[in-house]
């Protein structure tokens, strides 16, 4: 008799890895906020300290609460929307697949945890609103923008 995994151990694992890995990059940027703000300055993001304290937060705290199922939904949706943005970031600046495919890995994975929900092994959350197609082309679109409008060869 096969026993098959479930779909549920499946979005759990994948929640907890992208918990992991944001909690792994988030860390130093919490960590030393003012450097992560000058990090963000160097990329073209002002102002830095905003940016960067936002993307800290965001992959610090989002990572812990994704671990435990808490928020699901909106954080994937934060993660969604900060991996779009850096692929965009990241080809406007010509870097190459080697350095955005983590990015689109990312992205995959809180658009998986996005329609499937955190899993049986998470707290509810509504997830409905954030898998709306213009929803979607907004997110996409301002994305865009905010990558073409950092500007990496600007002086600090």
């Amino acid at each position: 008799m096969a026993t098959f995994i479930s779909s549920e151990m499946v979005l759990l694992f994948a929640r907890v890895v992208l918990g992991c890995v944001m909690v792994y990059y988030g860390w130093p940027k919490v960590r030393s906020l003012r450097s992560n703000a000058r990090d963000f300055v160097g990329m073209g993001f002002r102002p830095g300290w905003l940016f960067g304290t936002i993307v800290a937060f965001t992959e610090f705290v989002g990572g812990i609460l994704l671990i435990l199922g808490l928020a699901t939904g909106p954080v994937a949706a934060l993660f969604g929307f900060q991996m779009i943005l850096g692929t965009f970031w990241k080809i406007k600046i010509g870097r190459g697949f080697s350095d955005w495919s983590y990015d689109m890995l990312a992205l995959a994975l809180a658009l998986t945890i996005m329609v499937g929900g955190g899993g049986v092994f998470s707290v509810a959350c509504s997830q409905n609103w954030f898998l709306r197609w213009d929803v979607a082309l907004g997110v996409v679109t301002l994305a865009m923008v905010a990558a073409v409008a950092s500007d990496p060869e600007m002086k600090k």
